[in-house]
């Protein structure tokens, strides 16, 4: 491992031997190695105006991620840190990032986000034009390259850094393993601030692919042009994504004989598993070439279901590699047969990992996920998990979409109980009776709220984290069991 051992160092060994290849692609925009790295410059001297220096922590939160990856590489070039935020981060969640990482700057091209949280406008690219000469990196253990954020039902991201030797590292191992058989030009669709996102790009760009970058407001229409294209190869994308590409191909054609994207080598569902008819529709549809994943941020990927296993075990995650030790253990850290739900427990390497997650190995051990551990509600001595409350609670008022989710009672290690409820606001009353008369007050909810349609995250998962951060700002919406 020496000094040249970086990312950064590694693009522009590349643009030396290929100035002119495609490094991105978004829209009509073509991208060489060559444009790339004069914006990343021209940012670069930008940042220098602003006062950004060697050792600063700066927050990244655009619309446009070819923006936000060019701040990066010029971030890198400096010896600062990026942090990529989502451009819809609230103040709340800003504010906690700035208490964690020493945040020094914040940009933003999001005119929303640069009037309400006070960023500073990044301009737009084409005005950045610098000097190649000027783009230099350095690899260090001191030198934080990249920080992995990791939510799940809690109102606030966890944020751990990775400095630039770490990053450099794990991209090249990652390579090597079985998870990534080939090196192909990649499409995306997602914000860059999803850390497995920025894995990608960083990935393309450490072997040479170019990126399909399909702006963060695409229509169905724009991501059927790019999967299609000559340029295509692999393609990461949210469950949602694949799920509103499906119903896009059985609307556009009513005979096929083949899959619409058979360039595509691997379209992978990511930020959460698509699972069952679904899936399997998107065998059928889209690409022969689907698949699932089940990874962690720490470990990196868990197990992948594809090829002849969806029509075996639809419902499952895959099985884990052969390198992945995965156990499930009870809340005694016993191990536990095939078949019973527990808490999975991971080993790599030596590294332990508790993903948080709860699931089930079956006889021919695939993996199946079937929630959080973080989930569990502790309310009068009494422990308990939200997905069971929200079970009972929509059998008991025959509706679909019911979420429970908790924050700190004011009687320490007691939690008070939200009840997300998606409905008719005019059976308020009717609703709030059923409960109080069918559920127990050791486990009722405290406070309710009806929305006529929950939020979801794009893994089409409930948005726990929203709807408390909602709460938590909005309580007088939310009325009193």
């Amino acid at each position: 491992m020496n000094n040249s051992d970086c990312i950064g160092n590694t693009f522009l060994k590349h643009l030396a031997e290929g100035p002119n290849e495609i490094q991105i692609i978004q829209g009509e925009e073509k991208i060489s190695r060559d444009k790339f790295a004069k914006n990343a410059s021209g940012i670069r001297k930008f940042f220098i105006a602003q006062g950004v220096k060697c050792g600063d922590v700066v927050g990244l939160a655009n619309t446009n991620q070819v923006t936000t990856i060019e701040a990066i590489f010029a971030l890198w070039s400096l010896g600062a840190s990026p942090i990529t935020l989502d451009f819809k981060s609230s103040n709340d969640e800003i504010e906690h990032i700035k208490k964690i990482t020493k945040l020094n700057y914040l940009f933003s091209d999001f005119n929303f986000m640069i009037k309400n949280s006070h960023a500073l406008k990044i301009p737009d690219r084409d005005t950045l034009i610098g000097e190649i000469s000027d783009l230099t990196f350095k690899s260090s253990p001191i030198l934080t390259a990249d920080f992995v954020q990791s939510s799940g039902t809690t109102a606030l991201p966890k944020i751990k850094p990775t400095d630039t030797k770490s990053l450099y590292i794990a991209i090249k191992r990652y390579s090597l393993t079985e998870a990534t058989p080939c090196r192909r030009n990649i499409l995306t669709c997602s914000n860059l601030n999803f850390p497995a996102m920025r894995f990608y790009w960083y990935q393309a760009i450490f072997f040479g692919k170019t990126i399909i970058s399909v702006p963060l407001f695409f229509s169905i229409q724009e991501l059927d042009a790019a999967l299609s294209s000559d340029y295509a190869e692999e393609a990461k994308m949210a469950p949602v994504t694949i799920i509103q590409l499906i119903s896009y191909v059985k609307d556009q054609l009513s005979n096929f004989s083949e899959p619409r994207y058979p360039n595509i080598y691997n379209l992978q569902s990511v930020g959460g598993p698509l699972v069952g008819k679904k899936l399997c529709e998107g065998k059928t549809l889209l690409s022969e070439n689907i698949s699932v994943t089940y990874s962690s941020s720490e470990i990196g990927v868990i197990s992948r279901l594809s090829g002849r296993d969806i029509e075996k075990a639809p419902n499952s995650v895959g099985k884990p590699y052969a390198d992945m030790k995965v156990s499930i253990l009870s809340d005694s850290n016993e191990n536990l047969p095939w078949g019973l739900v527990g808490n999975i427990h991971v080993e790599k390497d030596r590294k332990v990992l508790m993903p948080g997650d709860m699931g089930f190995l079956d006889e021919d051990g695939y993996l199946y996920i079937t929630g959080r551990q973080d989930e569990y509600i502790c309310r009068k001595g009494i422990t308990f998990m939200a997905g069971d409350l929200e079970a009972r609670i929509q059998k008991i008022l025959g509706i679909t979409e019911c979420s429970i989710f908790c924050v700190n009672g004011d009687v320490p290690e007691e939690d008070t109980v939200i009840a997300a409820i998606g409905g008719d606001y005019k059976k308020l009353k009717e609703i709030k009776s059923q409960i109080r008369l069918k559920i127990s007050s050791n486990i009722r909810p405290n406070y309710i709220r009806i929305y006529d349609k929950l939020p979801r995250t794009s893994g089409l998962k409930l948005a726990r984290n929203n709807l408390r951060l909602q709460y938590l700002a909005e309580q007088d919406k939310y009325d009193d069991i």
